[in-house]
């Protein structure tokens, strides 16, 4: 994705002045002042699952049946679905249920030989168990479940983007019915943990003035969500890793995870606090900002409008699993 964010940014600005069709409606409208023509890029996640548990094989077993008092052979095939990055795993195990595991603590002989490793782009990567299915003296089927579980390190980021404009050249080109082309990005990383940055309430360009010293502080404002949009689960953020910068801005307030009155005047923030993220319920958190002089600089350098990043980078430890149903019956094939 971070090939994707250095492509995106090398997209210029052209500006077409002249006159307009008054009906004219600019593309984008939550984001852009009425002189822009706005091209917003603005996208859902594609892939939220990046670690997929392709396949669950038990050769012995047979119409979801085994036999008590077997050993018995599973191999979990994982698939890593990120076309750019190598997956560091952090568990690969089982659940046994009513079976009994070979290896203590239930892990896979590869890891109990330390070489659970990492998973490379696009590449799948087979583990494999052994568990002894109970004795069962009776008659009857007992039931019986299997659930593999997973963990992994990934790290979810996104990137928007903040257009300013001189007051003067705003100005003119109000004046002579210009419209200036801009193009908004909003992209997602993949990942199972979504950071959607709202900068809908910021209309942009932004009009930087000469004197900036009289704007309020904090002036804009901008909401980053952090929601669960994988199949798994994830217990939480931890504090410090989850970072939101802000290119050439300072910052005014932020929310009490992120040490609320005390990011003023930064222009980076990380959370203070463990994000607790329970379900797919999306949590939002508030950051307030102004330009900073580097803005009005590159202003003043014979550049008519500048464009900045707002980023949001979190890593984590997400869990995946899957379960499977066996019968333990004295009348199974194997």
């Amino acid at each position: 994705m971070r090939r994707l964010f250095l492509g995106i940014l090398l997209v210029s600005l052209v500006f077409i002045s002249g006159c307009v069709d008054n009906g004219f409606l600019p593309v984008g409208g939550k984001y852009c002042k009425a002189i822009g023509l706005c091209n917003v890029e603005e996208k859902e996640v594609e892939i939220p699952d990046v670690i997929v548990i392709k396949e669950v094989d038990i050769p012995l077993l047979k119409g979801g049946e085994i036999t008590p008092n077997r050993e018995v052979d599973i191999l979990v095939t994982l698939k890593n679905r990120d076309v750019d990055n190598i997956i560091e795993l952090e568990y690969v195990g089982i659940n046994p249920g009513i079976f009994s595991c070979k290896q203590r603590g239930c892990i896979s002989e590869e890891e109990a030989k330390g070489s659970i490793g990492t998973i490379n782009p696009g590449q799948e990567k087979t583990f494999s168990f052994k568990v002894s299915s109970p004795d069962n003296k009776g008659t009857m089927a007992l039931e019986g479940h299997l659930e593999v579980s997973v963990k992994y390190k990934y790290t979810s980021t996104r990137l928007a983007t903040i257009t300013y404009i001189n007051k003067n050249t705003y100005i003119e080109y109000l004046e002579s019915g210009g419209k200036i082309p801009l193009d908004i990005i909003n992209v997602p990383s993949e990942g199972p943990v979504e950071l959607y940055l709202d900068i809908s309430k910021i209309k942009q360009p932004i009009i930087i003035e000469e004197d900036s010293g009289t704007t309020p502080e904090g002036k804009y404002q901008i909401y980053l969500k952090v929601m669960n949009k994988g199949s798994g689960e994830i217990d939480k953020i931890s504090a410090g890793s989850l970072t939101i910068e802000f290119e050439d801005m300072k910052l005014g307030t932020c929310s009490e995870e992120f040490d609320g009155e005390g990011c003023g005047g930064s222009s980076s923030v990380s959370n203070t606090e463990d994000i607790t993220i329970r379900g797919k319920k999306p949590f939002r958190y508030y950051f307030s900002f102004d330009p900073s002089s580097l803005i009005e600089n590159d202003l003043s350098e014979d550049k008519l409008t500048t464009t900045k990043k707002i980023s949001a980078e979190a890593g984590y430890i997400y869990r995946i699993s899957k379960k499977i149903d066996i019968l333990v019956s004295p009348r199974a094939e194997y």
